[in-house]
């Protein structure tokens, strides 16, 4: 049916960046669409995969509950409709907590991803588990070809770049994140984890600056999220606390780091890296 088409084509375009409102814009187009063809199998698969982003980016008043109950009632439709969908398939993966679910999770994407090798979403979150363990050395393969199946997704190229830190190899990290800031400014992946990475990588003259654009800035922000992040590249600065991880860890940049992660943060050791969001900082899953 070319309306469902041309809506289901809306949906997919304006997923693409990963933000909190285009998510909820493109859940809107994707209901419009099965509304129109009850039969479109790649609409409720790409339903079932933005309430499975919206899990993450959604309004605070939302309840993720009910969010997951929707998520797996598009999930089922679609698989009904076309055992094959990739997107339905991947929401139904994505949707178990990371936590307490690595190994079964790993498991799940292998299996997927037999079926579905060019997915990237598919490609993109067993680096994002291996990341947030620390392991960023192993991470980094499984990222690279997330961003090799669509080089023009940010939220990908943001979890590569933050691989590379992680990884040790700083000069690829800042020639990507560089590369990635040249087309996507104001991205709030790219924009926080680039602050992040130049305050906390002996460049808090560079992360100061960056915060201080207001043009350059991410259009939502917290309150005072932004002082916090300029406090950091201040922190960054100060004399470091005997960790002996090379990388300038100041009490004030170490608190800012506990206060501000969640998991394994680049460059600090023993800090937590907290999950971040894209209606702010990362996306979760992707």
């Amino acid at each position: 049916v070319p309306e469902a088409s041309a809506l289901y084509r809306k949906g997919v375009e304006a997923q693409r960046q990963g933000l909190a409102e285009q998510n909820m814009q493109a859940a809107a187009y994707f209901r419009q669409a099965v509304a129109v063809d009850a039969d479109y199998a790649a609409a409720w698969g790409a339903l079932a995969l933005a309430y499975r982003h919206l899990l993450e980016t959604g309004r605070p008043e939302d309840d993720p509950p009910t969010t997951a109950a929707w998520d797996r009632s598009a999930a089922d439709r679609a698989l009904k409709l076309d055992p094959h969908n990739a997107d339905a398939r991947v929401a139904l993966v994505l949707i178990r907590p990371y936590f307490r679910n690595r190994t079964a999770m790993e498991r799940d994407f292998r299996e997927a991803l037999r079926a579905h090798p060019d997915h990237w979403l598919l490609r993109s979150n067993p680096g994002r588990i291996l990341g947030e363990v620390g392991r960023w050395n192993e991470a980094l393969d499984p990222l690279r070809r997330a961003t090799a199946i669509d080089p023009f997704l940010p939220i990908a190229r943001a979890r590569e770049a933050i691989a590379l830190w992680g990884s040790g190899d700083l000069q690829a990290a800042e020639a990507a994140f560089d590369a990635a800031a040249a087309r996507w400014p104001g991205h709030p992946a790219i924009w926080y984890a680039r602050v992040d990475f130049l305050a906390l990588t002996g460049q808090p003259g560079a992360a100061i600056a960056l915060v201080e654009q207001t043009g350059m800035r991410p259009r939502f922000q917290r309150p005072g999220r932004l002082r916090r992040d300029r406090d950091a590249g201040m922190g960054a600065a100060e004399p470091r606390t005997g960790t002996g991880d090379g990388y300038g860890c100041s009490r004030a940049s170490r608190r800012f780091r506990f206060e501000r992660h969640g998991g394994s943060v680049p460059g600090c050791a023993g800090q937590r890296r907290r999950r971040v969001r894209a209606s702010g900082p990362l996306l979760r899953n992707g």
